[in-house]
C-alpha cells in the first residue's frame, strides 16, 4: 500500500526516485598506479637488480563490484644470479599487471652473467674477463640494465632511466633512476626533497679495491664490493632493485611493490580489506595498498 506524505508524494514514489538516483551515479573512474616487486642483485661480483615494472592509467569501476589489489614481493637476496621480483596487479589482468624486476647477473656464470629481463632489466656481470649486457626492460614499464666491465657489474634498470654501464674495472654501475609518483597526494615511494619516487634500479658490485654502484633514486640499493663493503636492499613498496653482492656476502633483496588508486571523495565507499592507508588530496581520496587487499566500489 502506498502512503501519502505531507508533500503529497507516496512513499513508494520516493523509494523509486532514490533508486533511480543511485542508478544514475552508476560506475565511476579511478586512477591507478601498480608497482611490482624489484629484483635482487647478482651475487659475487654481480649486476644490480632491476626495478619492478610500473603502470598507471584510469579504469572504470562498477558500483557494487569488488576489486582485488595484489602487491608483489621483492626478489630475495642470492649468492648467484639475482631473483626476479613478483608481479603486482589491480582489478584484473586486463586492467593492469606490472612485470617484476629482472635479477642481476653473477660473475663467471656464462649465460647467467647477463641480466634478466623484467619490468626493468637486471645489470650484467663479468664473465671470464669479458663483459655481459644487462637485461631488457618491458616497454612502457621500465628500462634495460647496464653492461658490466671486466671486473664490475652494471647497474639495474630503473623506471626512468637505463642502468649505468660499469664506468671502470673497479667501479660498479649505478642503478637507473626511478620516476616521481604520478598520483598527486600519494606518499608511496622514497621521499626526496618532498617528492615521492618509485622504481629505481640497484647498483652493481665490484672486485676488491673497487666501489659499488649507487642505487637509483626511487628505492634502488647500493652495490657491494669484494673488499667487504656490503650493499643495501631495495626500498620496500617502491619496487626498488636490490644492490649486487660481493665475494663475501650475498646480494640484497629487491623492494616490494604497491598498488595505489585515487578517486573523487564523493564516490569513495570506504569498503576495503587489507588495511590500505587512506589519504585525501584536494577533492580526491587515495588508497595505498602496501599489502594485498580489496576495494568494493
Amino acid at each position: 500500500m502506498s502512503v501519502k506524505s505531507a508533500t503529497g508524494f507516496s512513499t513508494s514514489s520516493i523509494r523509486s526516485s532514490t533508486a533511480g538516483i543511485k542508478n544514475i551515479r552508476g560506475n565511476y573512474s579511478v586512477q591507478y598506479l601498480v608497482i611490482s616487486g624489484g629484483a635482487s642483485g647478482g651475487g659475487n661480483v654481480g649486476g644490480g637488480g632491476g626495478a619492478g615494472g610500473y603502470i598507471t592509467g584510469n579504469t572504470t569501476l562498477i558500483v557494487g563490484n569488488q576489486y582485488i589489489a595484489v602487491v608483489g614481493a621483492g626478489g630475495a637476496g642470492a649468492v648467484s644470479e639475482g631473483v626476479v621480483g613478483s608481479q603486482s596487479f589491480f582489478g584484473s589482468i586486463a586492467t593492469g599487471t606490472a612485470s617484476g624486476g629482472g635479477g642481476g647477473g653473477t660473475v663467471n656464470a656464462g649465460a647467467g652473467a647477463t641480466g634478466d629481463t623484467g619490468g626493468s632489466g637486471g645489470g650484467g656481470a663479468p664473465t671470464g674477463g669479458g663483459t655481459s649486457p644487462g637485461g631488457a626492460g618491458t616497454a612502457g614499464q621500465g628500462n634495460a640494465g647496464g653492461t658490466s666491465s671486466t671486473n664490475s657489474g652494471g647497474g639495474g634498470g630503473g623506471a626512468g632511466a637505463v642502468g649505468q654501464t660499469a664506468p671502470s674495472t673497479s667501479q660498479g654501475g649505478a642503478g637507473g633512476a626511478g620516476i616521481a609518483n604520478p598520483i598527486t597526494g600519494s606518499q608511496i615511494g622514497q621521499n626526496v626533497s618532498s617528492t615521492y619516487y618509485i622504481s629505481g634500479g640497484g647498483g652493481g658490485s665490484s672486485n676488491s679495491g673497487g666501489s659499488g654502484g649507487t642505487g637509483g633514486q626511487g628505492g634502488g640499493g647500493n652495490g657491494g664490493v669484494n673488499s667487504g663493503g656490503t650493499g643495501t636492499a631495495g626500498t620496500i613498496n617502491t619496487g626498488g632493485g636490490g644492490g649486487a653482492g660481493n665475494g663475501l656476502v650475498a646480494s640484497l633483496a629487491g623492494g616490494s611493490g604497491a598498488v595505489v588508486i585515487s578517486m573523487l571523495t564523493s564516490l569513495y565507499t570506504g569498503i576495503t580489506t587489507g588495511s590500505p592507508t587512506v589519504r585525501t588530496s584536494g577533492l580526491d581520496t587515495i588508497l595505498e595498498f602496501t599489502g594485498s587487499g580489496t576495494y568494493t566500489a
